[in-house]
C-alpha cells in the first residue's frame, strides 16, 4: 500500500473476523513522503486506521492473494 500523508503520522492495520478484531501491525508514516507499507498478511480481511493526520492521499493500495 502506498501512502502520502500531509505530516508525520501513524498507520493501524487491523486483521478483522466476524466478533473482533486484532491489530497486526502498527506503521510510523513519514509526512510530504510517499510510504510504502507491505502487507504480509494472506487470505484475511484488514482495516487501516490512520491516526492524527487532517490530509493524506492513498495513491495505491493492492493487496495479492
Amino acid at each position: 500500500m502506498l501512502i502520502e500523508p500531509k505530516e508525520d503520522t501513524t498507520s493501524e492495520l487491523y486483521y478483522l473476523t466476524k466478533d473482533h478484531s486484532s491489530l497486526i501491525d502498527e506503521v510510523k508514516l513519514r509526512g510530504n513522503k510517499l510510504n510504502v507499507i507491505p502487507i504480509s498478511v494472506k487470505g484475511t480481511i484488514m482495516k487501516s486506521i490512520i491516526r492524527r493526520c487532517k490530509d493524506v492521499n492513498i495513491a495505491k493500495a493492492k493487496i495479492l492473494f
